[in-house]
Parts: structure tokens; sequence; C-alpha cells
């Protein structure tokens, strides 16, 4: 019987035995459609199954979200709250309404995954039922001393509206990835083989017969990440882990069986350059430039980080140190037999991960490196499987990346806050070209052009004029103008690529006013929690993970033939941002209102959610067949043509990313009916969205420095923001001038992207670092003088 309080599905607990689980039927609840009773739980569950055929998204949430928080609270109890028993008969009601509605019954009828079953004069609404397919194919497959028994789960006669519902309920209900086969792709012979294998495996075990490769049967595994909301998400994969502190430093240990997981943070970076002594931190000997690294740490009180013993603002000793992390770290590497290191996979990742390495071999000599992009149990199992080599050549690109840094901001800082008295100034090797952007583009906003905003028959047109005084002239003359309908076609139109960092930060600013330091730490916070892949990138490929995504969702939702499968780009271990699920915006909102997905900021994490959803899910549909119409507009000798797009031929991708549409009169009937002259910068001031785009194109800048190079000159009150606009100050002005005049060579753009192209042969381990750093070392001496 499935279900999920059966004792055989719920109890029964033989890993030597149990090898397969067998449905007659999809597993489904049937729920009584009646609001009679206002107990919380049965709102809730009632609720929650309609919840995919009704529109009200954001009010039911709200009411989930409100029944949640009374899910103990028993139906007898509910008098003793006014206010309470207000809102569940408000939410009865609502209920009550729905089902009696006609177009309620009707989108029943036409939802891929709820039906309604009337029996014995009662009515019930019919959804899959996760719980009972968990813990009946669960019997099948158990963690043994020898690892996880392999099981075989197989539905027999499945209804296809209940098959639907049951795997979006299995999504939302568990962390792994859910993929089921037709029984016919399967060799089943070979599958019987494993699984009868594995219970002999079983019950030599408990028979205290100990296998050939007893030495082999608990490997103990220590896996260091960067975050500590990344390891918990990890550890979470598999069960509820055992926390362990050592020290400030949290451990999560979790048994799979075959493997001990002990998965802890490193923090980010455990070393930086030390800030006095040599050359800005870097000692020069005769064989070359040796660079010195200490410990990062950090004063509590002023919220500052040195590689110092004293705070260089409160002068007391920091109250962090991160040698405590490496001597934790340490701790536990000789505690297992084997040292993962899976930071972030980038060169800031890569020197982190090479740093640890450094500091744990002699503790543990069988280190490795795993990467994975995205935070799921598919990718992660994928990374303990494949570990790689340290990569040293993006080890060494790093660390003149972050040289060159330091010289060329140190240096020319040091020079900025002698020159001019002040502390707060700061010069920076690609800070300062931006800087310059930044100042050109206010200058050429000065000059003026004309901009005619006409409304013909409802339809609002834009005309710009680089004259101002033809712009006069047309405006003038504009109800003579001559309008012709000149081409008229159906045509198809194709979505836009998934996400790289730049275009996210300039969708999330445009789109949601969000500045790039907080879109990043949105993203970042997405990324830790399994919910995006890396969102560092410059990549618009999509890996066959993110096809399985797509696909999914788009054929159950849409159809089939709704798929149009993009790659989108060759080759690389990067990928575009995108999400690692098939999950709508919607339903995250209500995995994370249940504690599923922990968000810093729920709120504004969910709209930049939705926004990679939309635009990754619209990559991977077919093309749009528009009917598109352009209009020419003559007036004189100035003559103007729009595209228009009136109607929707056939739907592809616009039904995740819709279309606006124009209605177009008879164009012989249309006239002017409005106008209005501006003058307006012919250039209009750059956004943070606008400014990091010009980055990515100019080649200055990486994914993982786009963010921060804009704070900087927020923070300097180099640049000032207004209606997200960002203008250059007086200060901004005297300080780039000067350094473009004074410094013109290390300010330049050519020469930052010039030691970009060779930062990246450095990667590809063509050109020797030691030779950059020598070209460099003539900044110091310039600044000095």
């Amino acid at each position: 019987i499935s279900h999920h309080l059966n004792p055989l599905v719920r109890g029964i607990d033989l890993p030597d035995a149990v090898k397969y689980a067998i449905f007659v039927g999809t597993p489904k609840m049937e729920i009584p459609a009646a609001t009679e009773s206002i107990a919380p739980p049965h709102l809730f569950r009632l609720l929650l199954a309609i919840r995919p055929v009704l529109t009200e998204r954001d009010e039911v949430d709200n009411y989930l979200d409100f029944l949640r928080k009374y899910l103990t609270l028993k139906e007898e109890q509910v008098d003793r709250y006014p206010k309470i028993k207000q809102k569940l008969e408000e939410i009865a009601l609502f209920i009550q309404m729905k089902l009696s509605d006609p177009n309620f019954v009707s989108a029943v009828r036409t939802s891929d995954e709820v039906s309604l079953v009337q029996r014995d004069g009662k009515l019930y609404i019919v959804v899959g039922d996760a719980s009972s397919y968990i813990q009946a194919s669960g019997r099948t497959s158990r963690l043994f001393a020898g690892g996880l028994t392999k099981g075989l789960s197989i539905l027999l006669y499945y209804n296809d509206k209940a098959f639907a519902s049951l795997k979006r309920r299995l999504r939302a209900a568990i962390n792994q990835d859910i993929e089921f086969v037709k029984f016919d792709e399967i060799d089943l012979n070979a599958l019987l083989r494993e699984i009868d294998q594995d219970r002999e495996r079983v019950k030599a075990v408990l028979r205290g017969e100990l296998p050939v490769e007893k030495k082999d049967l608990m490997r103990t595994t220590l896996v260091i990440v960067e975050s500590p909301n990344k390891a918990r998400t990890i550890a979470g994969f598999f069960g509820r882990p055992q926390r362990r502190w050592l020290g400030n430093s949290l451990a999560y240990e979790i048994n799979l069986g075959d493997r001990l997981l002990v998965i802890t943070a490193s923090l980010g970076h455990v070393f930086d350059l030390i800030e006095e002594g040599g050359l800005y931190g870097v000692l020069e000997t005769r064989s070359g430039y040796v660079p010195i690294y200490s410990t990062i740490k950090r004063c509590t009180k002023c919220n500052e980080q040195t590689t110092l013993d004293r705070c260089p603002r409160c002068k007391t000793k920091p109250d962090l140190d991160k040698m405590d992390i490496v001597k934790a770290l340490r701790d536990l590497a000789m505690e297992v037999d084997e040292v993962v290191v899976s930071t972030d996979p980038d060169a800031e990742g890569e020197k982190i991960a090479w740093d640890l390495f450094l500091s744990l071999k002699s503790f543990n000599r069988n280190l490795k490196r795993a990467e994975f992009h995205e935070v799921t149990p598919r990718a992660f199992r994928n990374a303990l499987a494949n570990p790689r080599e340290f990569d040293i050549g993006l080890v060494k690109a790093q660390i003149v990346r972050r040289i060159a840094d330091r010289w060329v901001g140190f240096s020319l800082s040091e020079h900025l806050q002698k020159r001019f008295g002040r502390k707060n100034l700061s010069a920076g090797r690609v800070q300062t070209p931006v800087l310059g952007w930044v100042i050109e583009r206010d200058a050429e906003r000065r000059q003026k052009k004309g901009v005619i905003t006409a409304t013909i028959d409802g339809i609002t047109v834009r005309f710009e004029i680089d004259d101002p005084e033809k712009a006069k002239t047309i405006f003038e003359d504009l109800e003579k103008m001559r309008i012709s309908l000149v081409e008229e076609s159906d045509v198809p139109i194709n979505p836009r690529p998934p996400f790289t960092t730049s275009a996210l930060l300039t969708a999330a600013s445009e789109a949601l006013g969000f500045s790039a330091e907080k879109t990043m730490s949105l993203a970042q916070n997405l990324f830790e929690a399994g919910i995006i892949t890396y969102h560092r990138t410059d990549s618009t490929r999509v890996s066959d993970a993110g096809f399985r995504v797509a696909k999914d969702y788009i054929t159950e939702t849409f159809g089939e033939n709704y798929l149009k499968l993009r790659r989108w780009g060759e080759g690389g271990a990067h990928e575009c941002i995108r999400p690692t699920r098939p999950i709508e915006p919607q339903e995250l909102r209500m995995l994370v209102s249940t504690g599923r997905f922990q968000l810093d900021d729920p709120k504004d994490a969910l709209r930049l959610y939705a926004l990679i959803w939309r635009r990754f899910i619209a990559s991977q549909m077919r093309e749009t067949v528009v009917h598109r119409q352009t209009l020419e507009f003559r007036l004189g000798d100035f003559v103007d043509r729009k595209e228009f797009i009136t109607s929707i031929i056939e739907p592809g991708f616009n039904l995740v990313m819709p279309i606006k549409l124009v209605h177009l009169p008879a164009v012989e009937t249309l006239r002017v009916t409005r106008k209005e002259l501006n003058f307006v910068p012919k250039v209009a001031p750059f956004t943070q969205g606008t400014l990091i785009e010009t980055m990515r194109e100019r080649g200055l800048g990486r994914p993982s420095t786009y963010a921060k190079i804009v704070a900087t000159l927020l923070e300097r009150q180099y640049v000032v923001e207004r209606k997200r606009y960002l203008f250059p100050t007086r200060l901004g002005q005297r300080i780039y001038y000067y350094l473009a005049n004074r410094f013109p060579k290390w300010t330049s753009e050519e020469f930052t992207r010039y030691i970009e192209e060779q930062m990246d042969k450095v990667e590809a381990e063509i050109v020797d670092y030691q030779l950059i750093l020598k070209e460099l070392r003539r900044v110091i001496e310039e600044a000095g003088r």
C-alpha cells in the first residue's frame, strides 16, 4: 500500500533483503476538497495542492507562509486565538470560492499535475505523494558498512498528472537530482546482478565476514571549501550531519557508508602579501622577485583586515588570526586518509587552494584539488570522483595580478596622499582608467541632441536628431510627416544567451536597480545555497547538466515542441550563470520560506533568481515567430524607419520572457496627435551596469573584480550616483588628470589591457611572470620621485 504511514513503507529496514519497490500506479494523495475544517494542517495541504493552477500566486504564498507558522495548532485550540481564527476563516473562504469557480475547475482539467476525483458524493484533489515515494524507494537503497546499496524502483501504469506532480514535489522535498528513466532504456540483467552483488556484501558484513576490500570499506575525506554557507549546503545533501568545533572552525561530519566526509571552510583567503618590508611585500633578490605572505588578521572593533600584528586603525592587536584556521585544518588533515581542496573555480580560488596545499602537505601527503561549478549533489560527487592537479599557471597569474595591483595601487596611492595631503585617496591599475571613462562620458554628455517624442494614434515614437536646430525645424512641421508601410513579414526572433557576470550586473542594474556590489553579494549567496551555478564567468556555455534542467522544466510545462537546446559556446571549464534545478521562482520562494534553502536577503535574492531563471529558460526554448511591420517616417530630407511587432504567430520563448506588442491601426489613418521636443545629452552617462559592460568589452578587469572596482570609485568619492547614473566629482577629475599627466603609462587603458593579456599568458604558462614584475618595478621608482 503506497502510503507514507504504512508500516511496510516507513518501518521496514532490511538492507540485505529488500531490493525493489514496485508501484502499481503513481503514489498519490487524495485530499478532501472541503473547508468545513479550518485546521491549519488541512488548509495548508489543500492550498498547497491547488497552488499550481491558481493565478493569485503571491496571495496564495502569503497564505501558505501564515499557515506554516501554525501547523501544530489543533482545530479545537483555534477559538482561543480570535485573530488567527479570523485569518483561517479568510483562507477557507478563499479556497471554497476557488473550488466552486467554473474557471478553476476548467484550469484543473487542463492542468498537467492536479486532478479532481468524485467519490461517494465527495470531491478530492489528487496530487503526487513524494513522501511515500521517498520512503518506499528508500527501503531499496540503504547505507551499510560497505557503502550505499543499489536499489530499483519501478512505476507501473503511472498516471501522467500525478506523475508530473510527483516529480515536482520530489524536487521540492529533497536536495538531490531526480531523473526517471524509461524501463526499456535500462540494462535490466546487469542492474539485477549489481543489486544481488550488493546484497551478498551486506550479508557478509552482517555475518562478520569482512570483504576482501576491507581496507577500502571506510575512507575518510576532508573537504575544504571557501564559505561556511557552501559547507553547510553540501553537508545537507547527505542527511543531517554531525557538527564539530575546532576552535572557531566548524566542521560537518557525514557518514556515506563507504566514506566519512568531513567538510569545513577556509573563510576565503588565508594568506596575503605582507604590508611592511620589501617592495610592498615583495623581496627583490638576485634570482628574482619573491612575494612574502602572512596570515590574514582581523580587528573586529574596527572591521579592519591586515597582515600586521596590530590594527592599522586602532593600533591594538587584531582579535582574529587565520593561523587558527590553518591549525584546525592541520589537525583535521592528520585524522583523515585524504584531503580534497574544493575552493572556487577561478584564479582566486586556485591561489587559496595552493596556499592550503602548502600549509597541509606535511600533515597529509594525499592532497587533491577538485572543482565544481554548481553546488549540487551530482556536481559534488563528480568533483570528488574526478580530482585534478593544482593549476600552477593559474596560481602564478593570481600572484602577478596581486603584486601588480599592490605595486601600482600602493605606490601611486602613497604619492597622491603626499601630493594632496589626504589619507583617503587611492589609485589603481584598473580603477584609474575606468575613472577616466566616466569623466570622458561626462564631457560627451554635455553635447546635446534633439529628441522628438510623438504620439501617433496611441503609439509612442521617438526620433533622435543630432543637430538641435534641425530638430526644432522637424518638430514644428511634424504634423506634415508622411507615414508609409514599407515592409511586412512574419519573422523568427531568437532568445538571448544566458547570463555572464557582466550581463547579469547590467540586467540587475537596469531591471532591479541593484548596485554591482549588491548583485554579486546576492549571487554569491544563491551559489553557496546551491541554487545557481558559479556567478563569476565570462562564458555563455551551457553544460549537459544545464540541458537537463531546461529539458525537465520546458517539456513538463510547455511540451517538448517548445524545447530547443542551445550550447551557446564551446569548450572551457566555465559555463553560464543558470539555475541548478528546474525550480520556478515562485516555487523557490516557498522552499525558502520552509527553510529548505537559507538566504541572507530572501526578497532581493529571489528577484535576482527570477531574472536568471527567465533568461536561462528562454535561452533553451524555440524561437518566437512574430508579425513585424516596418513604417517609414519622412519629412523633407529627414527619413527614419521603425519596426513594430504587432502579433505573435507562433509562441516560443516569449512564454517565459514576454515580447512587447504594438497595435498598429491602418497606416493611412495614422496621425500625430501629440508631440514633445527635448534636448538631451548625445551620450547617456554610465550606469553601474553599462560601465561594467564596457569594462568587459574593452578587456579591463575580471568577473571577480568588476563590482569591486565600481564600489571603490564610489567609496573614494571620485564618482557619485544620481538616479542610477554615474557622474565624476571635482575630486575625481583632479585625481585623474593629475595621474594621467604625471604617470601616463601606468594609468592608461592600453597598459592595463596589456598587463591583463600578459597575465593570461602567465596562466597558460607561455610567459614567465618574473618578466612582468621586472617591467612593473619601474612604477615604484617613478612614484617615489
